[in-house]
């Protein structure tokens, strides 16, 4: 039996031909509706759309992991990015610790936490990773962690 072909690799470029982004979808017209309504600050930038495909499902996501590892688009996740959360995390983490330690209300240590990581790491998050730069947000991602513990 062959698989279907139904998927499609897109890149999406702005006006001076630089990549912004890399994708994977079967549904490239409603694909580009959540990329409008979740990225605005990215599609508001797009001067142009380059599809390829169509594909069995498992070669675009092939295609997609190497084009990002190598063509570091502009936006999206890339393994360098996740280099960055993965230290800003952990710098949040030990720091909170040690304000924690120092005697600071936790409340307070979580709100001071978050904007001197917004100045130490200004940038870097990921939107699928929870942005712990409001003191509410990261409470529960911190109450989430410790359930699953």
């Amino acid at each position: 039996m062959t698989e279907r072909r139904d998927h499609f690799v897109y890149r999406l470029f702005d006006v001076a031909d630089e990549l912004l982004y890399v994708g994977c979808t079967r549904r490239p017209t409603e694909r580009w509706r959540e990329h409008r309504t979740d990225r605005p600050y990215m599609t508001d930038q797009v001067k142009s759309v380059r599809m390829q495909g169509p594909y069995a499902r498992t070669v675009p996501r092939r295609i997609e992991r190497e084009a990002i590892r190598n063509e570091n688009p502009a936006y999206g996740w890339t393994p360098q990015r996740a280099q960055q959360v993965r230290i800003r995390n952990q710098w949040i983490e030990g720091r909170l610790a040690l304000l924690r330690d120092q005697g600071m209300w936790t409340q307070a240590a979580i709100h001071a936490v978050c904007q001197e990581a917004e100045l130490r790491f200004p940038g870097v998050s990921y939107t699928n990773q929870p942005r712990l730069t409001s003191p509410v947000t990261y409470r529960r991602h911190m109450n989430r962690k410790e359930q699953a513990a």
